[in-house]
């Protein structure tokens, strides 16, 4: 009988065994994100709302997942704590979804990465003149209620709420591109989708430390190197400048060393 979600097993793999199953997982899951993603654009033009909105969502927690296990190819092994919970946000919706919204910032330096993280992990955030209204994390809410009817409290008020009520606003009617979608195609095509490859990538992130204030023109050297060495390697041959471009300007900090679960306080 075929047992789901063994993504724990992938800890105990010897260093190379781990690397080749994520190769064969990234590529997957870029195809999947892709095919959703697709679809999402062909119905917009003709029936816009909350089902154009899931799709997107399925396709950017899939791309995000990319993220997720290239970040756990980045952190050191030595690092066991740090490695098992990387591994563990691959199933996580929280995680998923902050790493496709981190996909979309572009943080000057780790430590304002770290903030823009921490805020989006906030169990409640306050809105209006002084702070008064309070609402759930804005990355579960927006997953959740565009899927599902559910009895809410709002400041103090209680109803119904149905992913009806955001069909007017909850997706284009036009194809709209997703730069998570897009990053994780880039990484895939300039290499990261193969062992040899990962093994690049591995090699040169674990050398490297990850501070508070490692800025973003020095980490930037990091991807400009990937890049080089998966090029020479010929992994990138389905790979175009934009592709390349996609990779050094947008794959940002890795976040393993960042603890990404909801923050009650």
């Amino acid at each position: 009988m075929r047992t789901p979600r063994k993504i724990a097993r992938l800890e105990s793999l010897s260093p190379e065994d781990f690397l080749s199953e994520i190769a064969n997982g990234t590529s997957l899951l870029v195809e999947n994100a892709q095919t959703y993603l697709n679809s999402a654009n062909a119905l917009c033009l003709h029936a816009p709302g909350r089902t154009v909105a899931h799709l997107r969502s399925v396709a950017e927690e899939e791309a995000a997942k990319v993220l997720i296990l290239l970040d756990a190819v980045r952190c050191p092994r030595t690092n066991q704590k740090l490695f098992s919970k990387q591994l563990k946000y691959f199933i996580n919706h929280l995680a998923r979804g902050v790493y496709a919204y981190y996909a979309c910032t572009s943080p000057a330096d780790f430590a304002e990465a770290r903030t823009i993280v921490e805020a989006a992990i906030e169990k409640c955030y306050y809105d209006g003149g002084a702070g008064e209204l309070e609402y759930r994390n804005a990355i579960l809410a927006d997953r959740e209620e565009t899927l599902y009817v559910d009895y809410v409290e709002d400041n103090g008020d209680y109803y119904w709420i149905s992913p009806k009520q955001t069909d007017s606003f909850a997706a284009s009617s036009h194809p709209e591109p997703s730069q998570v979608v897009e990053l994780a195609d880039a990484l895939v095509r300039v290499g990261c989708g193969t062992t040899e490859g990962l093994r690049i990538i591995a090699d040169i992130w674990h050398h490297v430390v990850i501070s508070e204030n490692l800025n973003w023109s020095e980490y930037v050297s990091y991807n400009i190197d990937a890049l080089r060495r998966l090029d020479n390697a010929g992994l990138s041959e389905e790979a175009e400048e934009d592709h390349q471009r996609m990779v050094k300007d947008h794959w940002g900090f890795p976040l393993y060393s960042v603890d990404i679960t909801l923050r009650l306080q």
